[in-house]
């Protein structure tokens, strides 16, 4: 019986399926003889971040030295060999590929608060890692979009970008047995060198697509993790949810019970160098699964970055009795009336006068959390006097949101040469032209001639005297 991968591999017999092994002697005559390289296992456990304490570490590696029923023999390079585990002999399968990556850059600031990987800056070194199952590769093909460098042999490379936008990453993996490739056209975000969002931001998350520059972070992989909804909001029908009533996952049976569970909102970039007298605000509705507050252990955190997310400090800590709003609940919280919900501001120094800023809010859900609801986040200041001096750049897009027909209108402190461009949420060109040399002009794009679907796109003007974007929503 020659070899054989993957769930073929798996014996059909009842008390076998999917385990490959054979339980007792008397059951030990239906097995085969084949050499199976891997398991069929049905527990999920990559949302653990926690899955050993370190005496168990400890424990178990005790147990793997000792000599009792030969376990110190079962990881030497004879026995992996004979096995096939080692990497180098007995391959019987072919590779499949996947790979993850992770951003050597990001700081948080705190080293008890999660890192984040959504957020790369150009020239960022992001480091790509071999996650290939079912076999061990002996070969790796990678290529990069934009990327230094563009191809690498090396099975974990580090790569940086130099433009922006999502990068399409590939991966091929082979052994004797066989290849296969990996592509992800979303595999890596690159932030812009411009800011997506300028001027006063009030964002009320309504429209289908109003959270595409948002992004989010769920660090346990479970089923816990914020998103777009139409049915509650502050001042609309929609805002941004957290289903925190759902962190309690089949591994918290045997390990935190649904605590510890940790998901962030993060905005888009941000060009705040107008602001003066600066103040963030949000809206946000919260019960809790619980009557006993000593059971109230979650907390929503806001943090702040002034360059691109690479580093992130704390700005405000809501917990305790304090982000409640909604009282009580078993059931799933969805808000009801405009009385549950509240709003939490701080004020933004100047040393948010720049561009590239992000905020972002973490939420670290506890034992009895339920659902949280954030909206109407804005940003609100007044524009110095400085700027109004240096004629900073300006730029108007109308109408917004548009179905047909739209006018790029800007006016700047002296004529130079520049050029406009529009962008999908991908970050690429859809439509460009350059700019006279003029210091006003109102420039009009037919998005239906452009063939542009509904959705949400960046109109961009790189200028002599300065950069803008504003979003324009297409209908």
């Amino acid at each position: 019986m020659s070899p054989t991968c993957g769930d073929d591999a798996v014996d059909d017999t009842p008390w076998t399926r999917g385990w490959n092994i054979c339980p007792t002697p008397a059951q030990s005559k239906n097995c085969s003889d084949t050499i199976y390289e891997n398991f069929q296992n049905y527990m999920e456990y990559s949302y653990c971040s926690m899955m050993f304490t370190e005496g168990q570490n400890e424990r178990m590696r005790a147990a793997l030295a000792s000599g009792l029923a030969e376990r110190d023999n079962l990881w030497t390079p004879e026995t992996l060999a004979a096995t096939g585990t080692d990497g180098l002999t007995d391959q019987h399968c072919a590779p499949v590929a996947d790979f993850y990556c992770f951003n050597d850059a990001i700081a948080t600031g705190n080293p008890n608060t999660p890192q984040g990987t959504d957020f790369y800056c150009i020239g960022d070194q992001v480091s790509f890692f071999d996650n290939s199952q079912r076999a061990m590769p002996d070969s790796w093909q990678w290529t990069f979009q934009d990327g230094e460098p563009s191809t690498s042999t090396d099975r974990n490379p580090t790569v940086s970008f130099n433009s922006g936008g999502w990068k399409t990453v590939s991966l091929t993996v082979s052994n004797a047995q066989g290849s296969s490739t990996r592509v992800n056209e979303f595999s890596v975000f690159i932030s812009y060198p411009w800011s997506v969002l300028s001027g006063a931001v009030q964002e009320d998350f309504e429209g289908s697509c109003a959270d595409c520059y948002w992004f989010t972070n769920n660090y346990d992989a479970d089923e816990s993790f914020w998103h777009h909804v139409s049915n509650a909001g502050h001042s609309g029908g929609s805002s941004m949810m957290l289903n925190a009533k759902d962190s309690y996952g089949i591994n918290d049976y045997f390990i935190d019970e649904g605590a510890d569970d940790i998901d962030a909102l993060v905005t888009p970039d941000m060009d705040l160098t107008w602001l003066q007298n600066g103040e963030f605000s949000f809206w946000y509705a919260y019960a809790v699964s619980t009557t006993d507050m000593e059971e109230v252990t979650e907390k929503l955190e806001i943090w702040s970055s002034t360059n691109c997310g690479r580093n992130w400090q704390l700005r405000k800590t809501i917990d305790e009795e304090d982000i409640i709003t909604a009282g009580t609940t078993s059931a799933p919280f969805v808000p009801g009336s405009p009385a549950v919900w509240q709003q939490e501001s701080f004020n933004l120094a100047s040393s948010f006068a720049t561009d590239h800023v992000r905020f972002k809010f973490v939420f670290y859900s506890g034992e009895k959390s339920n659902n949280l609801y954030i909206d109407d986040v804005n940003i609100t200041g007044t524009v110095g006097f400085n700027d109004l001096q240096a004629g900073t750049t300006g730029l108007t897009v109308m109408p917004n949101p548009t179905e047909g027909e739209v006018s790029v209108v800007y006016a700047l402190s002296a004529p130079g040469k520049g050029r406009i461009a529009m962008l999908d949420a991908q970050g690429r060109e859809v439509w460009s032209r350059a700019t006279r040399d003029l210091a006003q002009e109102r420039v009009t794009i037919d998005t239906r001639a452009l063939g542009l679907a509904a959705g949400v796109y960046t109109v961009r003007l790189a200028h002599e005297t300065g950069q803008r974007v504003e979003r324009l929503v297409v209908r």
